[in-house]
């Protein structure tokens, strides 16, 4: 197994003079990700002092199946900590707790009693579901649920009914990958039906895992994922368990995010180290940014976009595609995020280098910057359908506009764009939808790295934007709600003190102007790329 140990950031090497008294409690923050697996090493001061990483396989033996080993995933996961803790100079012993945070809808099943999983991890990406989905929201039961919910909501105002009322269910959700496996493994389908098999996503699997099969649960953002978790009630649907005939009892149960779960089996890392922390990646990453109160905002571009503005306690219900989700729930109360997304940022950027656009990812900046303009050609980056506001899974990629003056520079530059006019859709939703004064944007994620990118979306979006400097913020929100449930540090007010510096790139009012008719032509190219895939 291959393995990067990584180096500490230098802009995390802050001075430690104010707070030597307490740098000397750690917090170990884990990140499992659909490309990599990461651990930082947190003192007190929020700064890194030791890291490793590894890289995540995913099994795809053919079209649309995304898998992940679960024993493989297990054990990078063991040997990346203690390569981590190694790394920081510091003993299992003197780690306070262990914070996790894991990619959301990846899931796996298993035998509470022997621990046999029956099957791979099945990622969030896998699309093996696709024609349940179409089934079930054509279904009479759903359109029913659908009618019922649409009077409820008339009669009653509630955003809870409202959600229902718009339901249609994705293979981005655990239930019709769930509905898939129980179809398709017929011992799981026996043993659910018997009360012997339970269900898991990442996080709940490494914790079950971690406890030596002692605890079966998991929390809010992680499982407001999943299908089946009824956000507003905070408790999972039992309506939807029975309509998908799928049983309660496979369900973990739901704690607080920052709670002490359980601790680790000594003989995993040499020591029983306190497990404080779950959550999503996304919520993690907004808790690290800081965004804790009414209107703070973040976009994450990594694999995909991700773009989360904080809702405070009331859970944000919309028909265009923007839904909401726990962001994470601290002493039994809820915060809760709305969320936009667009599957496809760092893959499009994987896939341009594997195309030969560009020798290394770092020259697509300059190399877009060394044109112009992108010569009326466009890129729509769709290699996963297009999410909200066009909501179409059956849409595909391309370029459009290819003419003789056409260079390699122009089709790199409109690539970028591509993923900037997506952000900008998505961020132009939640801003009329909300109504809320959207605070400073802070970025964050591999793409965000890209200063063509980043300048762009500061223009378009006429806000001021903020990088920080740290790297890998979903672990730092793994860490600080590690690190708060267990006393390491008190409150908000004390993690507030603690965010990094950040670079700032500020609107350019003209570039706006400039851009505007770009923006609207290439909305019109996108028009073009709907339903291709749609063979009905």
């Amino acid at each position: 197994m291959r393995r990067r140990s990584t180096q500490d950031n230098p802009h995390d090497r802050k001075s430690t003079d104010h707070c030597e008294g307490s740098a000397k409690k750690y917090i170990a923050a884990v990140d499992v990700g659909t490309t990599v697996l990461r651990c930082h090493i947190y003192n007190s001061c929020a700064q890194v002092c030791g890291s490793a990483s590894d890289k995540v396989e995913l099994l795809t033996p053919s079209s649309g199946i995304f898998e992940m080993d679960p024993e493989r995933i297990w054990q990078s996961f063991v040997t990346t900590v203690k390569a981590a803790i190694q790394n920081a100079g510091i003993t299992p012993e003197e780690v306070s707790a262990l914070g996790i945070c894991t990619q959301r809808g990846t899931f796996t099943t298993w035998n509470r009693h022997t621990g046999k999983v029956y099957h791979n991890l099945i990622t969030w990406k896998d699309v093996r579901a696709e024609n349940l989905c179409r089934e079930w929201n054509y279904s009479y039961r759903v359109m029913c649920l659908r009618a019922a919910a649409r009077a409820l909501y008339l009669m009653t105002g509630s955003k809870r009914f409202l959600a229902v009322s718009i339901l249609r269910y994705q293979t981005g959700l655990v239930a019709m990958r769930l509905l898939w496996a129980l179809s398709n493994f017929p011992e799981l389908r026996r043993d659910a039906d018997s009360g012997k098999a339970v269900m898991g996503t990442l996080d709940t699997f490494l914790l079950w895992k971690l406890t030596g099969g002692q605890v079966h649960a998991t929390e809010p953002s992680c499982a407001c994922i999943t299908g089946f978790y009824d956000l507003f009630q905070m408790e999972w649907s039992a309506v939807t368990m029975k309509m998908l005939n799928v049983p309660l009892r496979m369900m973990p149960v739901v704690r607080d995010t920052s709670c002490t779960f359980g601790h680790t089996e000594p003989s995993i890392f040499g020591a029983s180290i306190p497990i404080a922390a779950l959550a999503g990646d996304q919520q993690a990453s907004a808790f690290g940014e800081c965004c804790f109160d009414l209107g703070d905002s973040k976009c994450t571009m990594g694999t995909g976009t991700f773009f989360n503005v904080n809702t405070g306690k009331e859970a944000h219900s919309s028909i265009t595609g923007i839904y909401p989700v726990v962001g994470w729930r601290i002493k039994n109360e809820a915060t809760y995020l709305a969320e936009g997304s667009s599957y496809d940022t760092g893959t499009i950027i994987d896939w341009a280098h594997c195309a030969g656009l560009y020798k290394n990812v770092n020259d697509s900046s300059d190399m877009a910057l060394s044109v112009n303009s992108s010569e009326g050609l466009f890129f729509v980056p769709a290699f996963s359908g297009l999410q909200a506001p066009m909501n179409d899974a059956y849409a595909t990629s391309g370029f459009l506009g290819v003419s003789p003056r056409t260079r390699k520079e122009h089709f790199v530059r409109a690539v970028l764009e591509s993923l900037a006019f997506r952000t900008k859709q998505v961020y132009d939703i939640l801003t009329d939808e909300l109504q809320l004064r959207v605070k400073g944007i802070r970025f964050n994620g591999g793409v965000a790295n890209n200063e063509f990118v980043i300048q762009l979306l500061a223009d378009l979006l006429q806000q001021p934007i903020s990088r920080s400097h740290h790297r890998d913020t979903s672990c730092l929100g793994a860490a600080y709600l590690a690190g708060l449930a267990v006393g390491v540090w008190k409150d908000l007010a004390e993690l507030r003190k603690l965010r990094h510096g950040c670079a700032i790139y500020k609107a350019r009012k003209e570039q706006l102007v400039a851009y505007q008719p770009v923006y609207e032509e290439w909305q019109r190219a996108v028009g073009r790329f709907l339903q291709w895939h749609n063979r009905k």
